[in-house]
């Protein structure tokens, strides 16, 4: 008879098989023809999928056979019973206790596996940890480690879930996502027939920035909702390996949006992104980043805030009308946000041409907007503008705004600007103060050089020669712009003193400086003035050439005039002395 039973068995005639080995066990028969006979009686009943029925005969074996060779596959197919029976506790139960009874055997980690995922929907994760810590080398582990990371991700332990989606990907590869699916598929589906061991091998360690690309798009829907916390990890682990600007993470983040739109961290996902890609000056990255989180999410708060950071990709990007239209409607909701855009609006005006309409959006700023915090660089364009339109004292307050939070060259800029307005206006006291600022903010600038020589200047009209005579010698002797100009008002400052052979020096040193440039024609001619003023003509004439001939001129050094003189010398048209008189 337990032929009989086995042979229908085989012939899938279940039935049958049933009918043959329960009619054995209700006889008294030894143990060695009624433990076949409960196997087969279980196997059938399970086949016929009355699994109430086949839970009952694997249970009694493995209480009264537990340590024969068929125990293991009598618990594992109890598990597949149960849960099919709608009982999955009493399925993990089966599975811990398999693992349990018989670690050696191959269907252990598998066993565990089956456990954990139950486990997992009532956030049990102690099936998980033993996965890792006892079967590593299996692909069993590598889910596990999944499971982990969005357990993590669920508790916003984000460093935690990278960890473990990192370890998983090294060790097995994206293949250890079609495992889990197929894992959870076995259990989900009512009917489906039991999975013994992987579908095939875990693949081996590769480079992570190659895997996750991989990895990614085998997550579909079919992963349900475990697959919107799957390639979240994704995008994690692309930021922690590549960086939050690069394309790769993007690419992550935007498949996450495709195949789960209503996915909760995805907008903020895509405004991260594209900050750092902004940040790092990748604005095509921060373009395709801002750009799907406007269009992709409209509605969500990440994007009230962003479209003026899309504004400002489309302008770095070259889309400068595109950047106009989004900038606009930024600008117009007010807030933070269009603060912004405002300044991004002037910005572009100013790059277009158009003065006046980046001066009117700067001083909407000044007026909607009195307490957003500027750049530097944002009020320093503002006040070149007032300027521009002869709103000096406009422009004042604005520097002096830029100067606060200013460093370098840009404070020296602005001191500058605010000397040359109060110099303007005949207050060369306090442009000093300014210009000696700008001086100091940035030493080696060229502010610096114009703000020493502006000083002098000031000093020089003020009647305190000495001290401007200092500055202009400091501005000689350093490697600056402003030197052949220095040299000259140095000149000048020694001929009104009398000191006339240091008054000539300095105009040649002048000469010197200013080779190729008028300011050349205007110190050579003051030099022969006073070359002529001592009676030595023919070194004056050496000084200047002719019309049209400039050769004579490269004749002097700034060691002194040359003594071969050059026919036809006179004096140079446009370049009086500072008296007024020509040689």
């Amino acid at each position: 008879m337990l032929a009989s039973a086995r042979e229908a068995l085989a012939k899938r005639n279940y039935p049958e098989a049933k009918r043959v080995a329960e009619s054995l066990l209700r006889a008294r028969v030894a143990d060695s023809i009624r433990a076949p006979a409960l196997l087969i009686a279980a196997d059938a009943s399970y086949a016929m999928h009355a699994y109430g029925e086949a839970a009952v005969r694997y249970a009694e074996f493995g209480t009264r056979y537990a340590n024969t060779a068929d125990a293991p596959r009598t618990a594992m197919m109890r598990g597949w019973s149960e849960l099919r029976a709608g009982r999955p506790e009493d399925a993990r139960r089966a599975w811990l206790q398999l693992d349990a009874r018989a670690a050696n055997d191959a269907r252990a980690p598998l066993a565990l596996a089956l456990a954990a995922e139950i486990g997992r929907r009532t956030g049990d994760i102690a099936p998980d940890n033993q996965l890792i810590a006892r079967y590593p080398a299996t692909p069993y582990a590598g889910i596990a480690r999944l499971n982990r990371a969005v357990a993590d991700l669920r508790a916003h332990r984000d460093e935690a879930a990278v960890r473990h989606l990192d370890e998983a990907m090294r060790a097995h590869g994206p293949v250890v996502i079609e495992e889990r699916r197929r894992l959870a598929d076995a259990i989900a589906a009512p009917t489906a027939a039991p999975i013994e061991m992987p579908a095939r091998p875990a693949s081996s360690a590769a480079e992570t920035t190659d895997v996750i690309d991989r990895a990614a798009r085998l997550v579909d829907r079919r992963d349900g909702e475990i697959g919107g916390y799957l390639l979240h990890g994704l995008v994690l682990l692309s930021a922690a390996n590549a960086g939050w600007a690069n394309a790769g993470t993007l690419s992550v983040t935007d498949r996450l949006a495709t195949i789960f739109p209503a996915y909760p961290e995805t907008p903020p996902l895509f405004r991260r992104i594209g900050a750092a890609a902004a940040n790092a000056g990748q604005w095509h990255v921060a373009r395709r980043a801002y750009e799907a989180l406007v269009a992709r999410y409209p509605n969500a708060a990440p994007t009230r805030d962003t479209r003026a950071d899309l504004g400002e990709a489309l302008l770095r990007t070259g889309a400068s009308r595109e950047a106009r239209g989004v900038l606009e409607k930024a600008a117009a909701a007010g807030g933070e946000s269009g603060a912004r855009a405002l300044l991004l609006l002037a910005e572009y005006h100013e790059t277009a041409g158009d003065r006046r309409a980046a001066l009117a959006a700067f001083e909407r700023v000044s007026r909607d907007h009195p307490r957003t915090r500027r750049s530097s660089r944002s009020l320093l364009a503002h006040a070149r503008l007032l300027e521009h339109f002869g709103d000096a004292a406009g422009a004042r307050p604005v520097l002096r705004k830029a100067l606060a939070v200013a460093e370098g060259e840009e404070a020296a800029e602005a001191a500058y600007r605010l000397g040359e307005g109060l110099r303007g206006e005949g207050q060369h006291a306090a442009a000093v103060e300014w210009y000696m600022t700008a001086a100091y903010a940035a030493e080696r600038s060229r502010w610096a050089h114009q703000s020493l020589l502006a000083a002098a200047t000031c000093l020089s009209g003020l009647g305190e020669k000495q001290a401007a005579l200092a500055l202009y010698l400091k501005l000689v002797a350093n490697d600056g712009e402003t030197r052949g100009e220095a040299a000259y008002r140095a000149a000048e400052i020694y001929t009104a003193t009398g000191l006339r052979d240091e008054a000539l020096k300095m105009y040649m040193t002048s000469a010197r400086l200013t080779a190729g440039s008028p300011a050349r024609s205007r110190a050579l001619a003051d030099a022969a003035k006073m070359l002529m003023a001592a009676g030595d003509r023919a070194a004056a004439e050496a000084l200047v050439p002719s019309r049209g001939d400039d050769s004579a001129g490269g004749q002097a050094s700034a060691g002194g005039p040359t003594s071969r003189p050059v026919k036809g010398w006179i004096p140079v048209t446009g370049a009086p002395s500072r008296n007024g008189s020509a040689p």
